[in-house]
C-alpha cells in the first residue's frame, strides 16, 4: 500500500499560509506615556501622548524561524526577503546545536563544514528594517517624498520610515534639519528649499507586513468571554512574533470614508482616526478650504484662512486595537502554530461629552477637552 509523507510542521509552511492569504499591515507597538497617575489617569496637556495615555511605534524586528537543506560548505545563504539581525541558535538535524563564526544580512557560516543534505535550522531576529540613499521628491509646503514603498498586484504600500539620519539639499549644499516624520514624508523649514532643488535623503524604514484578518464566529462572540464580545474580528499571525495587547494594527488593503465637524481655536487640528489616506474635502461657512497641509498621519496645519468651524470629508485605513490572545492556542508537538489575537476597531478618542478641538503646540490647550459649549454646538462624528 502506497504510503503518503507528509512535511513536517515547521513555522515556516504555516506563515505561507498566512501570506497567500493575508492583508497587508503595519504593526505598531503600545508603551504607555509616563503621564499617567497612580490611578490610570491621563494628563489631557501631555505633548507627548496628547492626552490617549499611550505612545505607538513601529515594530523594527521579531523573531524568526527559517530551515533549509546544507549543499556542503559552511557558509548558508538565505532568501532575500528576510535579514538576520542577530542569531539565537542554529540546528542540524533539529536537535544538534553548533556554532557560528559570522553572518551577514543573508547568510551566516558555521564553525565546521557539514555533511551536504542535512536540514539546518535558523532561529534568529529577523530585522524589518531596510536603509535607503538616494533622491527624494520636495512637493512643497515643507513635505518631502521618499520613494520607499511596496507595488504588486494588491496595490501600493508606502514604506514608514523609522530613521532619518542626514536631508541633503545637494543644488544649495546645506544640510536640512527634520522637523518630524512619518509614513514616508519628512516635515522640513519650508524656507530652506526651492521647489526646483534636488534633495537627497538618508534613512531607514520599514515595509509592510501580512497578517490574517478574518471575521468571528457567531458562537465565540456569543460566549460568555467579555473580550470576544467587545471584538469585531481576529487576527492571525506567525507564531515567534509577540503581538501584545493595545498593539495597533492599520490595514492598508482597505480605505474607508467618513466626515467630520470641528470646532477650531489654533493652527493645528488632530483627526481622531489613527492613519489618514487622503483629505477629498474641507468647507466652512465661507466655502470650500484648500490652504492646508496633511501632516504626521492624522494632523492638519492651517495656512492663511484658519476656519472656526467646519466639515471634513477624507479617507482612513482601518486600525485596530488588539484585546487578547484566542484561548485555544497549541504548543504541542514542539512545534510553532500561528498566533490569533481579538481585535476591534481602534478609537482615539471618547465620544462622550467631548469636542473634538484643534490644538496648539505653542499652549496649554491639548486635545480633547471638556466641552465648552451646548450640545447642539458640539464637534465631533457625524
Amino acid at each position: 500500500m502506497a504510503r503518503m509523507l507528509m512535511r513536517e510542521g515547521e513555522p515556516s509552511l504555516y506563515e505561507e499560509s498566512i501570506a497567500r492569504r493575508g492583508q497587508h499591515v503595519l504593526w505598531y507597538s503600545s508603551n504607555a506615556c509616563i503621564c499617567l497617575s497612580d490611578h490610570g489617569r491621563v494628563d489631557p496637556n501631555c505633548l507627548k501622548c496628547f492626552g490617549q495615555g499611550f505612545k505607538y511605534y513601529p515594530i523594527t524586528s521579531a523573531r524568526h524561524i527559517i530551515w533549509g537543506v546544507t549543499t556542503g560548505t559552511a557558509v548558508i545563504n538565505i532568501p532575500n526577503k528576510y535579514k538576520i539581525k542577530s542569531i539565537n541558535k542554529v540546528l542540524l538535524n533539529r536537535n544538534d546545536l553548533v556554532s557560528v563564526l559570522s553572518f551577514t544580512d543573508n547568510s551566516f557560516t558555521l564553525s565546521s563544514v557539514p555533511k551536504k543534505g542535512v536540514k539546518w535550522t535558523l532561529d534568529y531576529e529577523n530585522s524589518f528594517e531596510t536603509i535607503y540613499d538616494g533622491p527624494c521628491e520636495y512637493s512643497g509646503n515643507g513635505i518631502i517624498y521618499v520613494p520607499i514603498q511596496i507595488e504588486n498586484v494588491n496595490g501600493v504600500f508606502p514604506g514608514v520610515l523609522t530613521e532619518v539620519s542626514e536631508i541633503r539639499n545637494v543644488t544649495q549644499s546645506t544640510i536640512i534639519p527634520v522637523n518630524s516624520y512619518w509614513r514616508n514624508q519628512i516635515l522640513i523649514n519650508a524656507a530652506m528649499v526651492d521647489i526646483n532643488d534636488t534633495i537627497e535623503v538618508s534613512c531607514k524604514y520599514i515595509s509592510s507586513l501580512i497578517f490574517l484578518l478574518s471575521g468571528i464566529n457567531p458562537k465565540q462572540r456569543l460566549s460568555d468571554q467579555l473580550i470576544a464580545q467587545q471584538a469585531i474580528a481576529q487576527m492571525s499571525f506567525p507564531g515567534t512574533y509577540h503581538v501584545g495587547r493595545g498593539d495597533i494594527i492599520a490595514c492598508l488593503t482597505a480605505e474607508t470614508k467618513d466626515s467630520v465637524i470641528g470646532i477650531n481655536n489654533g493652527a493645528v487640528y488632530k483627526l481622531p482616526y489613527f492613519k489618514i489616506a487622503q483629505i477629498l474635502k474641507i468647507e466652512d461657512r465661507y466655502g470650500e478650504i484648500t490652504d492646508y497641509t496633511l501632516v504626521r498621519e492624522n494632523e492638519i496645519v492651517w495656512g492663511d484662512r484658519i476656519p472656526s468651524r467646519f466639515a471634513i470629508t477624507f479617507t482612513y485605513h482601518p486600525a485596530f486595537s488588539v484585546l487578547d490572545e484566542l484561548p485555544n492556542l497549541r504548543y504541542s508537538e514542539d512545534k510553532i502554530y500561528p498566533k490569533k489575537v481579538f481585535i476591534k476597531k481602534f478609537d482615539s478618542f471618547n465620544y462622550a461629552g467631548k469636542v473634538l478641538k484643534i490644538y496648539d503646540p505653542n499652549t496649554d490647550d491639548l486635545g480633547l477637552i471638556e466641552s465648552p459649549v451646548s450640545i447642539e454646538e458640539q464637534g465631533g462624528l457625524i
